[in-house]
């Protein structure tokens, strides 16, 4: 996979379980679903590995990471429904990590072995898709890069970094956001309903990019940043 991921490759184990994870589909367990929610996903190192393996391998039928992200960003926008006094507080304790990342909490990192064919490790480290799926629609989701994540002036926040400003309680903040999550929300609910058959061709690109804007609003978006760095040297770019 070269760079990306914060500087390292996914491991052996790590391609190797998201490929377990996506041929058992395993996404569609309860139990797993349930850690999921209560973790806000993956850590911002495995959410980017878990799109970019199902990408390499379904670089057209995103579903899994479709399904699940459409389930956090709706609990998101539950979140932002509060209402009355204390809101900055009781939104932050909502946005909380519940459980740890589900593949760090198993022992999986960037020294982790995995029993996968070579083939499918090879195959699971190509970031290529990704890249493709990301550049092609860029422009739908690259206003809600978070400002902290990118190192830049955006005004957008991912969930991580908002709550950490949350503790000022700016009204406007908030209501940002809000606005931020409710489009994303909107947006990818309708890309997951497209892959029911009699809706299947239904998504707009605003919609397939919504799922990049949901993981990078959940987890954090260096791991994307880094990936997309070739691109960016390619047009001048200092940021993204």
């Amino acid at each position: 996979m070269r760079r990306g991921l914060i500087g390292r490759p996914p491991s052996d184990g790590e391609v190797h379980y998201v490929w377990s994870f996506l041929l058992w589909g395993s996404v569609m367990e309860p139990d797993i679903r349930g850690r999921l929610r209560q973790a806000w996903g993956l850590c911002e190192r495995h959410a980017w590995a878990f799109l970019s393996v199902e990408a390499a391998f379904r670089p057209h039928f995103l579903h899994a990471s479709a399904l699940v992200y459409e389930d956090l960003m709706g609990r998101a926008r539950n979140a932002f429904r509060l209402m009355g006094p204390w809101k900055a507080g009781r939104l932050r304790h909502a946005l909380r990590e519940q459980m740890p990342c589900i593949m760090c909490s198993i022992g999986y990192g960037p020294e982790s072995s995995g029993i996968a064919p070579p083939g499918v490790l090879e195959h699971g480290r190509d970031v290529a898709s990704l890249r493709r799926f990301a550049e092609a629609t860029r422009c739908w989701w690259e206003p809600a890069v978070c400002g902290i994540c990118s190192g830049s002036e955006r005004p957008a926040r991912c969930r991580r970094h908002l709550r950490r400003e949350l503790g000022g309680g700016a009204a406007r903040e908030i209501e940002d956001a809000g606005d931020l999550v409710w489009r994303i929300s909107g947006h990818l609910a309708r890309f997951a309903r497209s892959f029911r058959w009699e809706l299947r061709g239904t998504e707009t690109e605003a919609d397939r990019a919504a799922l990049i804007s949901a993981v990078g609003w959940c987890s954090g978006w260096r791991p994307l940043l880094s990936i997309m760095e070739p691109e960016r040297r390619k047009r001048g770019e200092s940021s993204a």
